[in-house]
C-alpha cells in the first residue's frame, strides 16, 4: 500500500523563465517546459502549478518569481520546485537567503534539470556548493553584460552621440536607418536661445526669468500624461549650466564634443557662468539654487573603512566610527554604539582591532599560495563546460550569420532554378536579409566587448585568495568599497567583531580547503 506521505511530498511546482532576448534569438519557453514535465514524470512528481515567464531574472520587481513563493509557503507539505537550470531561477544572490530559509525549514526542495543537481535540506557541502558556484556563473555572466552596457555608452559618448532624453531645445528622433538621433526642436530652441541673452544682460535673475517664461511660453516637453508645464527657478538654473547647448556634453565629470547643431555659441555660455557664479558663489556646478547653503560651521566628510557595516550586537543599531587625538598626538580610531537605547552598556573598539580579527578570522583563511591558485583557476574553464554554462564568445553568432548567408545563397538558386516564384523569394529573402543584419550586429558587439566567464570568476577567486594584500595595499576609500563588497550584517559585541560574509565568499570560508571551492567536480574529474 502506497504511504500517502510519500506522495504529498512530491507535489512540484514548475518555474520556467526566458528573457525577451533569449526569446528573440528562438529559445522557446514551450520546449523548457516540455523537458520539465517530462523530469517530473521520470521522477513521479504530481505537477499542482506551472509558471511561465519572459522576462530579465535582474531587474524589475520578479512579481512571478514572488507570487510562486508565496503560494509554496502556503502549502501544508513539502513542495519540489523544478526548473532547467540555476540561472532560470535567479542570477543574483538577493533570492538565496530566501530560498535557503524554505529548503533549511523543509518546505521545499529545488530540483536543476540540466545541472543534475537537487538542492533540499539533507544536501551536503559539495551540492550547496555547487548551488553557489551556479549563481556566481551566472551573476558574473550579468555584470558583465553591464560592463558591456557602460562601455558602449562610453563609445557612443567618445563619438558624440547622445544617450537618453534630449535637452529642453532639442527633440529625440531616428535616422532613416532607424538609429537614434537629436534634433533642433524648432519651437523652444529660440526661446532657449533667447533665456541665454536675457540672463547674460545683468537685468535678470532666474526667479524673474520664471515669469519670462511664462510670457514666452516656454515649457518643458508634455507627453502622455498632460502638455508641458513652466520651468522652474531650479529648471533655469539648469539650462543655463548645460554645456550641451553650445556643443559640449558633461557627463559625470567628463566633457564629450556632441554632433547636433549648437543654440548658442561659447561666448555667450562663459559670460552667462561669470553671472552665476556672483550669484552662487558656493554652489557645486550640480547643485539647486534653490537649495540654501547652511551657515556655521564646514564639517570635513571622512570615510572610514568600516563606515555603515557594523552593527551594536546588542540592541542592533549601528556603531558608528570617531577619531580621537590624545595629548600625545597620537590620533585612533573606534567604533561605538549611538546608544539609543539607554539599557545598552555596548563598549567601543578600536578600529586596528576589528582590522585584526578581519584579517585572523578572514583573509588569512581564504589566502592562497600560487600554486594552489594556479590549479584552482584551471578548474573553472572545465567546471562551466560541464554544467553546460555558456561562456559568451562570438563563435555563436558566426556560425548564424554563416547559416543565414547560406540561406541567402541557396534561395538565389531556387528562383533561378524556377522552383519559388518571385512573391516567395522577396518575402524569404526580406527575412533572411533583417537575419543577416541582426547578426552582423551582434557580431561586432561581441568583437567589441568580449564577455568572458571564466575569466570573471578567476578574478573573483584571485580577489579571495589574495584579500589581504589586496586591503594593504589599497587607499582608504577603496578600502570602504571592499569592506562594502564583502561584508553583511557584521555584529560588536564587547571586544568582538563577529564578522559574516556575503554570497559567495561566506560559503568559500566555510569551506574544507582550497580544492573544495571547486568540490562539484569531485565526481567527474
Amino acid at each position: 500500500m502506497t504511504d500517502i506521505s510519500d506522495i504529498t511530498n512530491k507535489r512540484s511546482v514548475l518555474f520556467c523563465r526566458i528573457s525577451s532576448r533569449e526569446q528573440e534569438m528562438g529559445q522557446s519557453i514551450d520546449a523548457q517546459l516540455q523537458n520539465l514535465r517530462s523530469y517530473c514524470k521520470r521522477q513521479s512528481f504530481s505537477v499542482i502549478k506551472e509558471y511561465t515567464i519572459t522576462e530579465s531574472s535582474t531587474r524589475g520587481d520578479r512579481k512571478k518569481f514572488t507570487e510562486m513563493l508565496s503560494f509554496v509557503k502556503q502549502q501544508k507539505t513539502k513542495i519540489i520546485i523544478v526548473a532547467d537550470c540555476v540561472d532560470r531561477i535567479q542570477r543574483s544572490f538577493r533570492e538565496s537567503i530566501e530560498l535557503s530559509d524554505l529548503v533549511h525549514a523543509n518546505k521545499i526542495e529545488i530540483h536543476f534539470v540540466r545541472e543534475n543537481l537537487i538542492i533540499s535540506s539533507e544536501s551536503n557541502t559539495s551540492d550547496n556548493m555547487r548551488w553557489d558556484f551556479g549563481v556566481l556563473a551566472a551573476k558574473s555572466y550579468v555584470s558583465n553584460l553591464s560592463d558591456n552596457v557602460k562601455r558602449s555608452l562610453k563609445y557612443n559618448w567618445e563619438h558624440g552621440r547622445w544617450q537618453g532624453s534630449a535637452p529642453l531645445g532639442y527633440l529625440n528622433a531616428r535616422t532613416k536607418d532607424n538609429k537614434a538621433d537629436v534634433i533642433i526642436d524648432e519651437e523652444r530652441a529660440p526661446l532657449i536661445k533667447q533665456l541665454f541673452e536675457e540672463y547674460a544682460t545683468g537685468l535678470q535673475t532666474t526667479h524673474s526669468l520664471v515669469e519670462w517664461c511664462k510670457k514666452h511660453n516656454l515649457t518643458s516637453r508634455g507627453d502622455r500624461r498632460g502638455p508641458g508645464k513652466v520651468i522652474s527657478r531650479a529648471g533655469i538654473y539648469l539650462i543655463l549650466k548645460n554645456h550641451f547647448y553650445y556643443g559640449w556634453m558633461k557627463i559625470k565629470g567628463t566633457m564629450y564634443k556632441h554632433n547636433y547643431p549648437a543654440i548658442i555659441d561659447k561666448d555667450l555660455f562663459d559670460k552667462v557662468q561669470i553671472l552665476l557664479t556672483k550669484v552662487y558663489p558656493n554652489k557645486d556646478e550640480e547643485e539647486l539654487p534653490d537649495v540654501p547653503v547652511k551657515a556655521g560651521r564646514r564639517y570635513r566628510y571622512e570615510l572610514f573603512p568600516f563606515s555603515g557595516l557594523f552593527k551594536c550586537g546588542n540592541c542592533g543599531h549601528l556603531m558608528t566610527p570617531e577619531r580621537h587625538v590624545k595629548p600625545s598626538g597620537k590620533e585612533y580610531i573606534h567604533y561605538k554604539c549611538c546608544h539609543m537605547v539607554k539599557t545598552c552598556k555596548q563598549k567601543t573598539l578600536n578600529q586596528n582591532e576589528i582590522m585584526r580579527q578581519f584579517y585572523e578570522s578572514v583573509a588569512d583563511k581564504l589566502y592562497l599560495t600560487p600554486k594552489q591558485m594556479k590549479e584552482l583557476k584551471s578548474k573553472i574553464r572545465p567546471y562551466l563546460k560541464s554544467q553546460n554554462i555558456e561562456i559568451a564568445t562570438n563563435a555563436d553568432v558566426q556560425h548564424n550569420l554563416s547559416v543565414a548567408k547560406e540561406r541567402k545563397s541557396r534561395l538565389v538558386k531556387m528562383l533561378l532554378d524556377g522552383l519559388i516564384d518571385k512573391k516567395t523569394y522577396t518575402n524569404t529573402l526580406a527575412e533572411i536579409e533583417t537575419n543577416i543584419q541582426e547578426n552582423e550586429h551582434l557580431l561586432e558587439k561581441y568583437q567589441e566587448n568580449n564577455v568572458d566567464i571564466a575569466e570573471s570568476i578567476s578574478n573573483i577567486i584571485e580577489f579571495a585568495g589574495n584579500l589581504r594584500e589586496i586591503i594593504e595595499s589599497s587607499r582608504m576609500a577603496d578600502r570602504r568599497e571592499i569592506f562594502g563588497i564583502l561584508l553583511s550584517n557584521s555584529v560588536i559585541i564587547e571586544r568582538e567583531a563577529r564578522i559574516s560574509l556575503k554570497k559567495p565568499y561566506d560559503s568559500l570560508l566555510k569551506s574544507n580547503g582550497y580544492l573544495s571551492w571547486l568540490g562539484q567536480l569531485d565526481s567527474n574529474q
